[in-house]
């Protein structure tokens, strides 16, 4: 018996062509498209291991837009997500909240929690932190965000 294909065309809204990257773990029409982005976080100079980002967007949330955020590498290096991984985040400008509870190197993922915050609150709360980045259409390379506490 002939096995047959199913051909599958691109959900409403979506043109078969679309940059994947752009599309990945949104509902067409719902969201607003992400772009890439990456960076570093230090503090003092050195790499911010196991740090948590999050982006508040400054002039308000879109409806159907979750909130972007990463979580830093050995090295303080991040790589954004929204709705997939690693999706990046739509335009536009945010502010920035930032929690770290020191390197998290062998401490079992259920006690993480309970670690105590090592920054001062200024830096865990986007309306204080001062921490400001810009978003833009295509790849965003950010600059490293050194945190002086």
């Amino acid at each position: 018996m002939p096995r047959t294909a199913t051909v599958c065309s691109a959900p409403h809204g979506v043109r078969p062509d679309a940059d994947p990257a752009r599309t990945v773990g949104r509902l067409p029409g719902r969201a607003p498209a992400t772009y890439p982005v990456t960076g570093r976080l230090t503090i003092r100079g050195q790499p911010a291991a196991a740090a948590d980002l999050r982006f508040f967007e400054i002039h308000g949330r879109a409806p159907g837009m979750a909130r972007p955020y990463a979580t830093t590498d050995e090295d303080g290096r991040f790589t954004v997500s929204t709705y997939g991984i690693f999706d990046g985040a739509p335009a536009g400008e945010y502010q920035l909240a930032v929690s770290w509870k020191g390197p998290l190197r062998g401490i079992p993922s259920d006690q993480r929690d309970a670690m105590p915050e090592m920054l001062p609150p200024r830096f865990t709360d986007a309306s204080t932190s001062g921490l400001r980045v810009q978003i833009t259409s295509g790849e965003n390379a950010l600059d490293t965000i050194d945190l002086r506490p």
